[in-house]
């Protein structure tokens, strides 16, 4: 294993290291700089706490991590398995989560030995799951309509809006943003639930919702 921490909370940091310091290769305090940095120093392990400071959205840290093959070890504080952020973790990928209390034993038990999908949807509280996964379809049918809609208007390329990602005065770079973020979740569930990625949205977004109430 090589860890990445990225926890936000040096006493944890500090006891990951008296544990199993030769297996810690890095470390980070900000949400902006987790993929890069994992993928950097090539990291195959990232525990993460939901709460790193930061303006990164979480989700999309997820997808980019698991789409690089890291495996994303996240800390969720007072959540429980239950919890949207949670299920919504689960939906993208992710299949091992700590809760407080933190117990190091039970930290490094989880860090060493990943979580199977039986062991975890056993924990799992899975009445709300249809629920999640409607929202995630909502999204999608969201995309597809603004799409055949055309009401997206790809903003004038600049040296500046390419270099810092601004947002011109229409704030039509935020929606684009918006829109790239649940086709990177979309690409991503779509993965994981084997769905052919040229399906089209409208159906792929049926697909997803179906799957899901099926495997749970």
């Amino acid at each position: 294993m090589r860890l990445l921490l990225a926890t936000g909370y040096a006493d944890v940091d500090k006891k990951i290291r008296e544990y199993i310091g030769d297996k810690v290769i890095g470390d980070i305090q900000y949400r902006e700089g987790v993929v890069d940095e994992a993928c950097r120093i090539n990291a195959d392990t990232v525990l993460l706490s939901w709460y790193l400071p930061g303006k990164g959205s979480m989700p999309e840290i997820l997808f980019r991590l698991l789409k690089a093959d890291i495996r994303p070890v996240l800390m969720m504080g007072e959540m429980k398995y239950d919890s949207p952020e949670v299920l919504q973790a689960f939906l993208l990928g992710v299949r091992d989560f700590t809760f407080n209390p933190v117990r190091v034993s039970e930290l490094i038990r989880q860090l060493e030995h990943p979580s199977k999908y039986g062991e975890l949807i056993e924990k799992m509280n899975p009445v709300d799951a249809p629920g999640e996964a409607k929202k995630l379809t909502r999204l999608f049918r969201k995309l597809v309509k603004a799409e055949e809609k055309q009401t997206i208007r790809l903003p004038p390329v600049t040296a500046d809006n390419r270099q810092n990602g601004t947002r011109n005065d229409s704030g039509e770079s935020a929606a684009l943003n918006d829109i790239k973020q649940i086709k990177q979740q979309l690409q991503g569930i779509m993965a994981l639930l084997n769905i052919p990625p040229q399906t089209p949205l409208p159906e792929a977004a049926l697909m997803i919702e179906q799957k899901i109430i099926n495997l749970l």
